[in-house]
Protein backbone atom coordinates (compact mmCIF):
# COMPACT_ATOMS: atom_id res chain seq x y z
CA UNK A 1 0.00 0.00 0.00
CA UNK A 2 1.65 3.33 -1.24
CA UNK A 3 2.31 5.53 1.26
CA UNK A 4 1.54 9.60 1.39
CA UNK A 5 4.72 10.71 -0.08
CA UNK A 6 4.56 7.64 -2.68
CA UNK A 7 0.94 9.12 -3.86
CA UNK A 8 2.16 12.26 -3.73
CA UNK A 9 5.17 11.66 -5.86
CA UNK A 10 2.81 9.86 -8.39
CA UNK A 11 0.29 12.76 -8.84
CA UNK A 12 3.91 15.09 -9.29
CA UNK A 13 4.92 12.70 -12.10
CA UNK A 14 2.21 12.64 -14.22
CA UNK A 15 0.61 16.17 -13.23
CA UNK A 16 3.93 18.44 -13.95
CA UNK A 17 4.50 17.02 -16.96
CA UNK A 18 1.30 17.16 -18.26
CA UNK A 19 0.89 21.03 -17.28
CA UNK A 20 4.11 21.55 -19.00
CA UNK A 21 2.73 20.05 -21.88
CA UNK A 22 0.03 22.39 -22.04
CA UNK A 23 2.11 25.71 -20.93
CA UNK A 24 4.04 24.47 -24.28
CA UNK A 25 0.05 25.22 -25.80
CA UNK A 26 -0.17 28.36 -24.48
CA UNK A 27 3.29 29.67 -25.38
CA UNK A 28 2.75 28.36 -28.91
CA UNK A 29 -0.78 29.91 -29.07
CA UNK A 30 0.71 32.76 -28.11
CA UNK A 31 2.97 32.83 -30.81
CA UNK A 32 0.21 31.76 -33.44
CA UNK A 33 -1.99 35.02 -31.87
CA UNK A 34 1.29 37.13 -32.46
CA UNK A 35 1.25 36.14 -35.96
CA UNK A 36 -2.10 36.22 -36.98
CA UNK A 37 -2.89 39.55 -34.93
CA UNK A 38 -0.75 41.32 -37.81
CA UNK A 39 -3.77 40.32 -40.53
CA UNK A 40 -6.02 42.41 -38.14
CA UNK A 41 -8.78 41.91 -35.45
CA UNK A 42 -11.35 40.88 -37.78
CA UNK A 43 -9.09 37.86 -38.60
CA UNK A 44 -8.37 37.18 -34.78
CA UNK A 45 -11.49 37.50 -34.01
CA UNK A 46 -12.48 34.89 -37.22
CA UNK A 47 -9.93 32.32 -35.26
CA UNK A 48 -11.69 32.96 -31.83
CA UNK A 49 -14.93 31.45 -33.37
CA UNK A 50 -13.42 28.61 -35.23
CA UNK A 51 -11.65 27.44 -31.77
CA UNK A 52 -15.81 27.68 -30.25
CA UNK A 53 -15.68 24.61 -33.15
CA UNK A 54 -12.75 22.66 -32.55
CA UNK A 55 -13.12 22.42 -29.07
CA UNK A 56 -16.47 20.81 -29.79
CA UNK A 57 -14.83 18.30 -32.36
CA UNK A 58 -11.86 17.80 -29.62
CA UNK A 59 -14.38 16.71 -27.32
CA UNK A 60 -15.54 14.01 -29.57
CA UNK A 61 -12.36 12.67 -28.91
CA UNK A 62 -13.14 11.46 -25.00
CA UNK A 63 -15.70 9.04 -27.14
CA UNK A 64 -13.25 6.59 -27.55
CA UNK A 65 -9.95 8.04 -25.49
CA UNK A 66 -11.94 8.52 -22.32
CA UNK A 67 -12.56 4.19 -22.09
CA UNK A 68 -9.22 3.39 -23.42
CA UNK A 69 -6.99 5.66 -21.03
CA UNK A 70 -9.50 4.15 -18.00
CA UNK A 71 -9.09 0.30 -18.90
CA UNK A 72 -5.48 0.90 -19.57
CA UNK A 73 -4.44 2.33 -16.27
CA UNK A 74 -6.92 -0.46 -14.31
CA UNK A 75 -5.38 -3.00 -16.05
CA UNK A 76 -2.05 -1.68 -15.34
CA UNK A 77 -2.82 -1.29 -11.42
CA UNK A 78 -3.55 -4.73 -12.10
CA UNK A 79 -0.40 -6.22 -13.60
CA UNK A 80 -2.26 -7.23 -16.60
CA UNK A 81 0.61 -5.24 -18.95
CA UNK A 82 -0.86 -7.64 -22.05
CA UNK A 83 -4.43 -6.22 -21.69
CA UNK A 84 -3.10 -2.52 -21.67
CA UNK A 85 -1.43 -3.44 -25.34
CA UNK A 86 -4.59 -4.88 -26.72
CA UNK A 87 -6.72 -1.80 -25.17
CA UNK A 88 -4.50 0.47 -26.75
CA UNK A 89 -4.92 -0.73 -29.84
CA UNK A 90 -8.19 -1.60 -30.04
CA UNK A 91 -8.76 2.43 -28.62
CA UNK A 92 -6.60 3.50 -31.99
CA UNK A 93 -8.47 2.02 -34.53
CA UNK A 94 -11.82 3.10 -32.98
CA UNK A 95 -10.97 6.74 -32.61
CA UNK A 96 -9.65 6.32 -36.59
CA UNK A 97 -12.86 5.21 -37.55
CA UNK A 98 -14.51 7.82 -35.36
CA UNK A 99 -11.58 10.50 -36.94
CA UNK A 100 -13.14 9.36 -40.27
CA UNK A 101 -16.86 10.13 -39.45
CA UNK A 102 -16.41 13.07 -38.16
CA UNK A 103 -14.56 14.27 -41.21
CA UNK A 104 -17.24 13.57 -43.70
CA UNK A 105 -19.87 14.87 -41.69
CA UNK A 106 -18.58 18.38 -40.61
CA UNK A 107 -17.22 19.59 -43.63
CA UNK A 108 -20.55 19.88 -45.75
CA UNK A 109 -21.56 21.34 -41.94
CA UNK A 110 -18.70 24.30 -41.93
CA UNK A 111 -20.74 27.01 -43.80
CA UNK A 112 -23.92 26.34 -41.44
CA UNK A 113 -21.91 26.17 -38.11
CA UNK A 114 -20.43 30.03 -38.61
CA UNK A 115 -23.82 31.16 -40.12
CA UNK A 116 -25.03 30.15 -37.20
CA UNK A 117 -23.00 32.40 -34.52
CA UNK A 118 -23.73 35.37 -36.93
CA UNK A 119 -20.39 35.94 -38.00
CA UNK A 120 -19.67 38.16 -41.22
CA UNK A 121 -17.31 39.40 -43.78
CA UNK A 122 -13.30 38.54 -42.93
CA UNK A 123 -14.48 37.22 -39.33
CA UNK A 124 -16.64 34.36 -41.65
CA UNK A 125 -13.87 33.93 -44.05
CA UNK A 126 -10.74 33.21 -41.59
CA UNK A 127 -12.88 30.85 -39.44
CA UNK A 128 -13.95 28.35 -42.76
CA UNK A 129 -10.72 28.52 -44.18
CA UNK A 130 -9.28 27.53 -41.24
CA UNK A 131 -11.34 25.28 -40.23
CA UNK A 132 -11.41 23.32 -43.73
CA UNK A 133 -8.44 22.48 -43.51
CA UNK A 134 -8.71 21.71 -39.41
CA UNK A 135 -11.15 19.25 -40.70
CA UNK A 136 -9.75 17.24 -43.49
CA UNK A 137 -6.56 17.07 -40.61
CA UNK A 138 -8.42 15.52 -37.99
CA UNK A 139 -6.98 11.60 -38.34
CA UNK A 140 -4.36 13.31 -37.39
CA UNK A 141 -5.14 15.21 -34.92
CA UNK A 142 -7.50 12.97 -32.87
CA UNK A 143 -5.18 9.70 -33.09
CA UNK A 144 -1.98 12.53 -31.98
CA UNK A 145 -4.06 12.93 -28.92
CA UNK A 146 -5.14 9.63 -28.35
CA UNK A 147 -1.55 8.61 -28.09
CA UNK A 148 -0.63 11.17 -25.96
CA UNK A 149 -3.58 9.80 -23.49
CA UNK A 150 -2.62 6.48 -24.47
CA UNK A 151 1.29 7.42 -22.40
CA UNK A 152 0.02 8.94 -19.53
CA UNK A 153 -2.67 6.17 -19.13
CA UNK A 154 0.63 3.98 -18.45
CA UNK A 155 1.73 6.72 -15.98
CA UNK A 156 4.41 7.98 -18.73
CA UNK A 157 3.58 11.55 -18.99
CA UNK A 158 7.23 12.11 -20.08
CA UNK A 159 6.73 10.33 -23.19
CA UNK A 160 3.50 12.65 -24.01
CA UNK A 161 4.90 15.76 -23.23
CA UNK A 162 8.42 14.99 -24.85
CA UNK A 163 6.82 14.43 -28.15
CA UNK A 164 4.05 17.22 -28.30
CA UNK A 165 7.08 19.91 -27.86
CA UNK A 166 8.67 18.37 -31.19
CA UNK A 167 5.19 18.87 -32.51
CA UNK A 168 4.81 22.58 -31.01
CA UNK A 169 8.62 23.44 -32.17
CA UNK A 170 7.90 22.07 -35.60
CA UNK A 171 4.13 24.43 -35.73
CA UNK A 172 5.79 27.30 -34.44
CA UNK A 173 8.59 27.56 -36.85
CA UNK A 174 6.69 26.72 -39.95
CA UNK A 175 3.49 29.10 -39.06
CA UNK A 176 5.45 32.87 -39.49
CA UNK A 177 7.04 30.90 -43.25
CA UNK A 178 3.28 29.41 -44.37
CA UNK A 179 1.41 33.05 -43.43
CA UNK A 180 3.79 35.51 -44.94
CA UNK A 181 5.25 33.66 -47.35
CA UNK A 182 8.74 33.96 -46.00
CA UNK A 183 11.63 32.57 -48.25
CA UNK A 184 9.27 32.65 -51.43
CA UNK A 185 6.85 30.49 -50.02
CA UNK A 186 3.11 31.51 -50.87
CA UNK A 187 1.83 33.67 -48.12
CA UNK A 188 -1.92 31.89 -47.23
CA UNK A 189 -2.59 33.57 -43.73
CA UNK A 190 -4.69 31.58 -42.11
CA UNK A 191 -5.01 28.40 -44.15
CA UNK A 192 -0.99 28.94 -43.37
CA UNK A 193 -1.52 28.60 -39.78
CA UNK A 194 -3.73 25.66 -40.54
CA UNK A 195 -1.50 23.81 -42.84
CA UNK A 196 1.08 23.96 -39.95
CA UNK A 197 -0.72 22.63 -37.38
CA UNK A 198 -1.70 19.69 -39.76
CA UNK A 199 2.12 18.76 -40.64
CA UNK A 200 3.17 19.07 -37.10
CA UNK A 201 0.07 17.15 -36.04
CA UNK A 202 1.39 13.98 -38.59
CA UNK A 203 5.14 14.31 -37.43
CA UNK A 204 4.04 14.21 -33.70
CA UNK A 205 2.08 10.85 -34.23
CA UNK A 206 4.76 8.96 -36.64
CA UNK A 207 6.85 9.75 -33.72
CA UNK A 208 4.60 8.93 -30.68
CA UNK A 209 3.70 5.56 -32.35
CA UNK A 210 7.08 4.65 -32.64
CA UNK A 211 7.94 5.12 -29.04
CA UNK A 212 4.98 3.44 -27.68
CA UNK A 213 6.22 0.03 -29.46
CA UNK A 214 9.94 0.74 -28.42
CA UNK A 215 8.14 1.11 -25.22
CA UNK A 216 5.81 -1.89 -25.11
CA UNK A 217 2.89 0.05 -24.13
CA UNK A 218 1.77 -0.84 -28.07
CA UNK A 219 2.47 -3.76 -30.21
CA UNK A 220 3.08 -4.03 -33.88
CA UNK A 221 1.34 -7.33 -35.04
CA UNK A 222 -2.10 -8.51 -33.99
CA UNK A 223 -4.11 -5.52 -35.06
CA UNK A 224 -6.76 -7.77 -36.63
CA UNK A 225 -7.71 -8.74 -32.91
CA UNK A 226 -8.01 -4.31 -32.55
CA UNK A 227 -12.15 -5.00 -33.36
CA UNK A 228 -13.35 -5.75 -30.07
CA UNK A 229 -17.33 -4.93 -30.07
CA UNK A 230 -17.96 -5.78 -26.69
CA UNK A 231 -14.60 -3.55 -25.42
CA UNK A 232 -15.55 -0.50 -28.06
CA UNK A 233 -18.94 -0.79 -26.50
CA UNK A 234 -17.43 -0.38 -22.96
CA UNK A 235 -15.39 2.41 -23.93
CA UNK A 236 -18.41 4.50 -25.88
CA UNK A 237 -20.33 4.10 -22.29
CA UNK A 238 -17.86 5.19 -20.71
CA UNK A 239 -17.06 7.81 -23.46
CA UNK A 240 -20.47 9.19 -24.56
CA UNK A 241 -21.04 11.22 -20.70
CA UNK A 242 -17.95 13.38 -20.94
CA UNK A 243 -18.55 13.79 -24.70
CA UNK A 244 -21.87 15.19 -24.44
CA UNK A 245 -21.14 17.23 -21.87
CA UNK A 246 -17.93 18.52 -23.68
CA UNK A 247 -20.08 18.84 -26.42
CA UNK A 248 -23.10 20.99 -24.80
CA UNK A 249 -20.19 23.09 -23.11
CA UNK A 250 -18.70 23.83 -26.89
CA UNK A 251 -21.91 24.04 -28.76
CA UNK A 252 -23.49 26.60 -26.01
CA UNK A 253 -20.60 28.66 -26.89
CA UNK A 254 -21.17 29.58 -30.52
CA UNK A 255 -24.58 30.07 -29.31
CA UNK A 256 -23.16 33.11 -27.22
CA UNK A 257 -21.19 34.15 -29.80
CA UNK A 258 -24.09 35.43 -31.37
CA UNK A 259 -25.17 37.41 -28.60
CA UNK A 260 -21.57 38.44 -27.79
CA UNK A 261 -20.95 39.70 -31.48
CA UNK A 262 -24.67 42.28 -30.74
CA UNK A 263 -22.14 44.28 -28.49
CA UNK A 264 -19.38 44.58 -31.70
CA UNK A 265 -16.13 42.36 -32.57
CA UNK A 266 -13.73 43.76 -29.40
CA UNK A 267 -15.77 41.74 -26.89
CA UNK A 268 -15.39 38.50 -29.52
CA UNK A 269 -11.57 39.15 -30.00
CA UNK A 270 -11.31 40.00 -26.40
CA UNK A 271 -12.67 36.59 -25.27
CA UNK A 272 -10.47 34.77 -27.92
CA UNK A 273 -7.36 36.77 -25.96
CA UNK A 274 -8.50 36.20 -22.61
CA UNK A 275 -9.18 32.29 -23.45
CA UNK A 276 -5.27 32.05 -24.03
CA UNK A 277 -4.32 33.61 -20.84
CA UNK A 278 -6.91 31.64 -18.99
CA UNK A 279 -5.40 28.58 -20.78
CA UNK A 280 -2.30 28.94 -18.19
CA UNK A 281 -4.84 28.10 -14.86
CA UNK A 282 -6.88 25.99 -17.35
CA UNK A 283 -4.21 23.59 -18.48
CA UNK A 284 -3.16 23.63 -14.82
CA UNK A 285 -6.16 21.67 -13.96
CA UNK A 286 -5.66 19.35 -16.99
CA UNK A 287 -2.77 18.35 -15.00
CA UNK A 288 -4.12 17.43 -11.97
CA UNK A 289 -7.05 16.25 -13.59
CA UNK A 290 -5.00 13.69 -15.58
CA UNK A 291 -3.10 12.83 -12.38
CA UNK A 292 -6.34 12.12 -10.84
CA UNK A 293 -7.32 10.04 -13.54
CA UNK A 294 -4.55 8.10 -13.60
CA UNK A 295 -3.65 7.20 -10.16
CA UNK A 296 -7.10 6.83 -9.31
CA UNK A 297 -7.86 4.42 -11.69
CA UNK A 298 -4.65 2.30 -11.52
CA UNK A 299 -5.60 1.86 -7.81
CA UNK A 300 -8.83 0.89 -8.38
CA UNK A 301 -7.78 -1.46 -10.29
CA UNK A 302 -5.17 -2.88 -7.97
CA UNK A 303 -8.11 -3.40 -5.51
CA UNK A 304 -7.02 -0.08 -3.60
CA UNK A 305 -10.33 2.04 -3.08
CA UNK A 306 -9.06 4.18 -0.32
CA UNK A 307 -5.89 4.75 -2.02
CA UNK A 308 -7.67 6.14 -4.41
CA UNK A 309 -9.65 8.58 -2.28
CA UNK A 310 -6.63 9.80 -1.00
CA UNK A 311 -5.43 10.24 -4.12
CA UNK A 312 -8.21 12.65 -4.95
CA UNK A 313 -7.74 14.72 -1.46
CA UNK A 314 -4.38 15.18 -2.33
CA UNK A 315 -5.34 16.48 -5.71
CA UNK A 316 -7.88 18.64 -4.78
CA UNK A 317 -5.70 20.34 -2.39
CA UNK A 318 -2.64 20.70 -4.76
CA UNK A 319 -6.01 22.30 -7.40
CA UNK A 320 -6.71 24.44 -4.70
CA UNK A 321 -3.69 25.87 -3.70
CA UNK A 322 -1.99 25.97 -7.66
CA UNK A 323 -4.75 28.35 -9.02
CA UNK A 324 -4.52 30.97 -6.08
CA UNK A 325 -1.81 32.78 -7.77
CA UNK A 326 -3.82 33.06 -11.09
CA UNK A 327 -6.75 34.12 -9.49
CA UNK A 328 -4.97 37.26 -8.00
CA UNK A 329 -3.43 38.16 -11.91
CA UNK A 330 -6.73 37.94 -12.99
CA UNK A 331 -8.12 40.10 -10.64
CA UNK A 332 -5.82 42.64 -10.01
CA UNK A 333 -3.42 43.04 -13.06
CA UNK A 334 -5.18 42.04 -15.97
CA UNK A 335 -4.48 44.94 -18.26
CA UNK A 336 -0.75 44.23 -18.62
CA UNK A 337 -1.53 40.78 -19.50
CA UNK A 338 -3.94 41.54 -22.33
CA UNK A 339 -1.50 43.97 -23.57
CA UNK A 340 0.50 41.71 -24.23
CA UNK A 341 -1.32 40.26 -27.03
CA UNK A 342 -2.85 42.70 -28.37
CA UNK A 343 -3.09 46.91 -27.93
CA UNK A 344 -6.40 47.80 -29.43
CA UNK A 345 -8.23 50.16 -26.25
CA UNK A 346 -11.37 48.66 -26.97
CA UNK A 347 -10.57 45.28 -26.77
CA UNK A 348 -8.36 45.28 -23.55
CA UNK A 349 -10.87 47.34 -22.07
CA UNK A 350 -13.56 44.55 -22.69
CA UNK A 351 -11.04 41.59 -21.87
CA UNK A 352 -9.65 43.35 -18.01
CA UNK A 353 -13.68 43.07 -17.34
CA UNK A 354 -13.59 39.42 -18.01
CA UNK A 355 -10.65 38.39 -16.55
CA UNK A 356 -11.67 39.97 -13.18
CA UNK A 357 -14.78 38.53 -13.12
CA UNK A 358 -13.39 35.19 -13.81
CA UNK A 359 -10.55 35.53 -11.34
CA UNK A 360 -12.97 35.19 -8.60
CA UNK A 361 -14.76 31.96 -9.54
CA UNK A 362 -10.81 30.12 -10.79
CA UNK A 363 -10.88 28.17 -8.12
CA UNK A 364 -14.20 26.36 -8.91
CA UNK A 365 -13.15 26.00 -12.20
CA UNK A 366 -10.21 23.56 -10.85
CA UNK A 367 -12.62 21.52 -8.66
CA UNK A 368 -14.54 20.89 -11.85
CA UNK A 369 -11.75 19.77 -14.29
CA UNK A 370 -10.21 17.79 -11.63
CA UNK A 371 -12.91 15.95 -10.31
CA UNK A 372 -14.37 15.26 -13.70
CA UNK A 373 -11.12 13.48 -14.28
CA UNK A 374 -10.91 11.62 -11.64
CA UNK A 375 -14.85 10.47 -11.97
CA UNK A 376 -13.47 8.82 -15.13
CA UNK A 377 -10.54 7.18 -13.34
CA UNK A 378 -13.32 5.02 -11.58
CA UNK A 379 -15.23 4.44 -15.06
CA UNK A 380 -18.09 6.09 -13.33
CA UNK A 381 -18.45 9.38 -16.13
CA UNK A 382 -22.30 9.83 -15.73
CA UNK A 383 -22.34 12.18 -12.86
CA UNK A 384 -19.96 14.51 -14.14
CA UNK A 385 -22.54 15.07 -17.06
CA UNK A 386 -25.80 15.27 -14.85
CA UNK A 387 -23.89 18.08 -13.18
CA UNK A 388 -22.06 20.03 -16.12
CA UNK A 389 -24.94 19.83 -18.84
CA UNK A 390 -27.72 21.72 -17.25
CA UNK A 391 -25.35 24.34 -15.80
CA UNK A 392 -23.88 24.46 -18.54
CA UNK A 393 -27.14 25.00 -20.63
CA UNK A 394 -28.28 27.34 -17.90
CA UNK A 395 -25.33 29.94 -19.26
CA UNK A 396 -27.87 31.21 -22.12
CA UNK A 397 -30.64 32.26 -20.16
CA UNK A 398 -28.58 33.54 -17.60
CA UNK A 399 -26.10 35.65 -20.34
CA UNK A 400 -29.38 36.85 -21.85
CA UNK A 401 -30.56 37.89 -18.41
CA UNK A 402 -28.21 39.58 -16.93
CA UNK A 403 -26.50 40.79 -19.95
CA UNK A 404 -29.92 42.05 -21.37
CA UNK A 405 -32.59 42.55 -19.15
CA UNK A 406 -30.50 43.79 -16.12
CA UNK A 407 -28.34 45.91 -18.42
CA UNK A 408 -25.27 44.67 -17.91
CA UNK A 409 -23.72 43.94 -20.93
CA UNK A 410 -20.85 41.70 -21.72
CA UNK A 411 -20.02 41.85 -18.16
CA UNK A 412 -23.08 40.09 -17.29
CA UNK A 413 -21.85 37.48 -20.02
CA UNK A 414 -18.90 36.63 -18.18
CA UNK A 415 -21.41 36.83 -15.04
CA UNK A 416 -22.99 33.68 -16.27
CA UNK A 417 -20.24 32.00 -16.92
CA UNK A 418 -18.86 32.23 -13.43
CA UNK A 419 -21.57 31.65 -11.58
CA UNK A 420 -22.69 28.45 -13.23
CA UNK A 421 -19.12 27.16 -12.98
CA UNK A 422 -18.76 28.04 -9.20
CA UNK A 423 -21.89 25.56 -9.22
CA UNK A 424 -20.48 22.85 -11.38
CA UNK A 425 -17.52 23.05 -8.89
CA UNK A 426 -19.12 22.57 -5.55
CA UNK A 427 -21.73 20.09 -6.86
CA UNK A 428 -19.30 17.70 -8.25
CA UNK A 429 -17.10 18.14 -5.48
CA UNK A 430 -19.60 16.69 -3.17
CA UNK A 431 -20.76 13.79 -5.34
CA UNK A 432 -16.87 12.70 -5.78
CA UNK A 433 -16.83 12.44 -1.73
CA UNK A 434 -19.68 10.64 -1.18
CA UNK A 435 -17.57 7.55 -2.12
CA UNK A 436 -20.87 5.29 -4.70
CA UNK A 437 -18.39 4.96 -6.69
CA UNK A 438 -16.03 2.79 -5.09
CA UNK A 439 -19.04 0.38 -5.76
CA UNK A 440 -17.60 -0.10 -9.61
CA UNK A 441 -15.83 -3.34 -11.25
CA UNK A 442 -15.08 -2.13 -14.36
CA UNK A 443 -12.10 -4.12 -15.58
CA UNK A 444 -13.44 -7.02 -13.54
CA UNK A 445 -17.29 -6.83 -15.51
CA UNK A 446 -14.93 -7.88 -19.18
CA UNK A 447 -12.24 -10.12 -17.41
Amino acid sequence: MANTSELRSEIRAIALPVILSNMAIVLFETVNVFWLGRLGRDVVAGIGAASFITWMIFSSTNLTSRGTTTFISQFFGKKELGECREVAKEGLVLSLLLSLVLLVVLLPLLPFLLDMMSLKGEVWQSAFDYLFIFTLGLPSIILFTVTGNIAIAYGDAKLSTRTLLVSLLINAILDPFLIFGWCGLPAMGVKGAAIAWIFAEIVGLALRLAILVKSGYLEISGWSKAFNFPRWASMVKMGWPPTASDMIFSMVYPLLTSYIVSFGSAPLAALNVCHRIEGIPYFICMGFSAAASTVIAQRIGAGQPEQAMRAYRMNLRSITLALILPSLAFVFIPGPLISLFINDPAVVAVGCDYLRIIGIFEVFLGWEIMTEGAFGGTGNTLPPMLIRMPLTLARIPLAAFLGGFLGMGTNGIWLALSLTTCLKGLAIVFWFLKGRWSRLKIIQSLS
